[in-house]
């Protein structure tokens, strides 16, 4: 006989409940399963039946952990007993704060491993799963159930979370179920059925769902953004044409991104978009004597009734354990929503009124200050991440003439600035090219002197014989040159000295007495000297002197100095005053480093289009520079207003 084992905090069995009764399992698909049980008032095992210790209903049920007790007074007493599935464990850790998980490169395994990693007591871990989606989840002050619960509820495909309580850490799957495969239990009439209660709801049909998240009034996440500007999804054409076109409203204000609200709606609107036909059955349960797969039924199975052929989901079972073969499932179209039973557990912390929704928020900044086409005047402004919508950004531009505040200066005491060169250094000019130049000299006389000169050289002497008279004739020569003239006083060209040579040939004549006769004798004289001293007087006529310069460079070198200026002490006088300069009549608008306006003398701006990066958002998290460069000399004043939804997250409390 089968029976229930109660265990202690630490899983150690602590007794056998073999006087339990109406021991009733109830599992519903993708809820918490439930345990009850009866024990008669006055058994003595009731001790060990204390609250969140553990139950097992023989060693390969499930684990339970005791809730609850109560009294029953009738014929004999009993008292019975409620117990969750261990599941539930989850509930006791929170996720205190705000979370966001999962995007692109965290598929669902990834998630689902970040949630029970935060578990106090690592109970659970993860065993199978068959979906590989990358989602955003973003949570705030939740318990780690209902985050895990959440976490496939955008889920187009239909699945069912399994459990396996027989090993520690406990382990838990996620899969998939497959509508179109093949049946895995089946309801024959003269077999295992034994009654049916059908039922049709077509109260919940929907073929235009609109779709609610985070936020209030205008700043209420919705999905136009990622569907094409419309805020529904709509069923397909024959569903409207077979049921009309029926609207519903959904909101879930957890929801904070456009994209998983689409998704959670896409798998809502799958299963509303017909009415949901469900039926419930009372069958024997065949599988302790058979043990034939096909006998037992469990939740998530696809069950097929062979009488008319019809397909469903096993969605609940309920059995008496203590009874042989007792059992009732239910069989619906869809997947059984796991709202309600998250709604139960959220209740117990109130979980839902916790999450921050945020509000509107108006602020203003202004600057005034002068400015110039080269520097403009820069207003920077802050938007924080956890401002969630920006609904405008408005600017008053005003352009007004360049203020200053003072003339002319008044100078202290006296002052010496010594200016140093740096080093020596060498400077070439370069002439362009060569040219020819013209002096004029006037009318001038030098006299030279001349020491003796020596000659060594021969004589030709002549001789005429004509009685006793004849004549002796002698010739010679000798070469003169003065000294250099010094012309440095010449007005056209100073510095160009010249000197004069003068060759002097001259004959010495000796007249004899007596007979005409002529003698000529050339003979070589030995060596000798003629010692003659003697003057020239020159005339040089009024002349010109024509000088060819070639080209030519000129190289300077300037040695390394300093100069040393004194200034005398002295004053300004100071103006006091406002004193208005330029004359601006346009400027230009820059955003972040980019040109994006141009303004007339003054007016107001919505720059929001302007702020937009290339996503066609306004940038978080960081400031944000707007310049205004007019063009002339001017004195701005910029004056923006910020209107946007932000959210009680971030900073502190002070």
């Amino acid at each position: 006989m089968t029976m229930i084992n109660v265990y202690d905090l630490d899983l150690k069995k602590t007794a056998v409940l073999q006087n339990a009764m109406n021991i009733v399992e109830t599992q519903e698909l993708n809820a918490v399963y439930s345990l009850e049980f009866e024990l008669p008032a006055d058994d003595d095992k009731a001790r060990y039946c204390q609250a969140y210790h553990y139950v097992r209903y023989g060693e390969e049920g499930q684990l339970y952990r005791l809730i609850g007790s109560g009294l029953v007074r009738n014929t004999i007493g009993v008292r019975r007993y409620r117990c969750e599935h261990v599941i539930a464990t989850l509930v006791d850790d929170v996720l205190f704060g705000s979370f966001v998980v999962g995007n692109v490169g965290m598929p669902t395994a990834a998630t689902i491993r970040w949630i029970l990693e935060r578990q106090t007591v690592q109970r659970w871990v993860l065993g199978r799963c068959d979906f590989d989606q990358q989602l955003e989840y973003g949570w705030e002050h939740e318990n780690l159930l209902t985050a895990l619960y959440s976490v496939p509820k955008s889920f187009v495909a239909l699945y069912r979370f399994d459990f396996n309580t027989r090993v520690y850490p406990w382990r838990l799957e996620l899969r998939r179920i497959d509508e179109a495969g093949r049946a895995q239990y089946y309801l024959r009439a003269e077999k295992n059925l034994l009654e049916s209660d059908e039922e049709q709801n077509s109260l919940e049909v929907c073929t235009r769902l609109y779709g609610l998240g985070y936020g209030e009034g205008v700043n209420q996440l919705t999905i136009s953004a990622v569907n094409g500007g419309k805020p529904y999804l709509e069923s397909s054409p024959s569903a409207i044409a077979k049921y009309g076109l029926i609207n519903r409203i959904y909101v879930d204000r957890s929801f904070e991104n456009a994209e998983m609200l689409k998704a959670r709606m896409t798998a809502l609107l799958k299963e509303m978009e017909r009415p949901q036909f469900s039926r419930s059955f009372r069958v024997t349960d065949l599988y302790e004597l058979t043990r034939d797969p096909l006998d037992r039924a469990e939740v998530g199975q696809v069950a097929a009734l062979t009488a008319d052929g019809t397909r469903a989901i096993v969605t609940k079972t309920k059995r008496v354990l203590d009874e042989a073969g007792s059992l009732e499932i239910e069989l619906s179209t869809k997947a059984t929503d796991i709202a309600s039973s998250i709604a139960d557990l959220a209740n117990r912390q109130r979980i839902e009124s916790t999450y921050a929704q945020g509000s509107t928020q108006l602020y203003a900044q202004s600057i005034s200050e002068n400015a110039t086409h080269e520097k403009g005047a820069r207003l920077s402004f802050y938007l924080p991440g956890e401002m969630r919508y920006v609904n405008k950004i408005t600017a008053k531009i005003e352009l007004k003439r360049f203020r200053a505040f003072n003339r002319q200066t008044k100078g202290g005491g006296k002052s010496v600035r010594t200016s140093s060169a740096g080093g020596g250094s060498v400077t070439t000019s370069s002439a362009s090219g060569s040219g020819s130049f013209n002096s004029e000299e006037n009318v001038e006389i030098y006299t030279t002197s001349s020491p003796s000169q020596n000659f060594t050289h021969g004589v030709l002497i002549d001789e005429d014989e004509t009685g006793d008279s004849g004549t002796l004739s002698m010739s010679g020569a000798a070469a003169l040159s003065s000294s250099p003239r010094d012309t440095s006083q010449a007005t056209a060209y100073p510095g160009q000295q010249h000197k004069h040579r003068i060759d002097l040939q001259h004959y010495h004549h000796l007249a004899v007495s007596g007979a005409n006769h002529r003698h000529s004798v050339l003979r070589a004289l030995s060596k000798h000297e003629h010692n003659m001293h003697h003057t020239h007087q020159v005339a040089i006529p009024p002349h010109k002197h024509l000088t060819f310069i070639s080209a030519h460079t000129h190289k300077v070198q300037v040695p390394e100095h300093t100069h040393k200026v004194e200034l005398p002490e002295h004053k300004h006088e100071i103006e006091q005053g406002i004193f208005e300069y330029g004359s601006p009549q346009r400027a230009e608008v820059w955003i972040e480093g980019t040109k994006r306006l141009d303004i007339g003398k003054s007016g107001e701006f919505d720059l929001t289009p302007h702020i937009l990066n290339s996503s066609g958002k306004i940038p978080r998290g960081r400031w944000i520079d707007v310049e205004v460069r007019p063009n002339d000399l001017a004195y701005i004043r910029i004056h923006l207003f910020v209107q946007g939804f932000i959210q009680s997250r971030g900073g502190g409390n002070y």
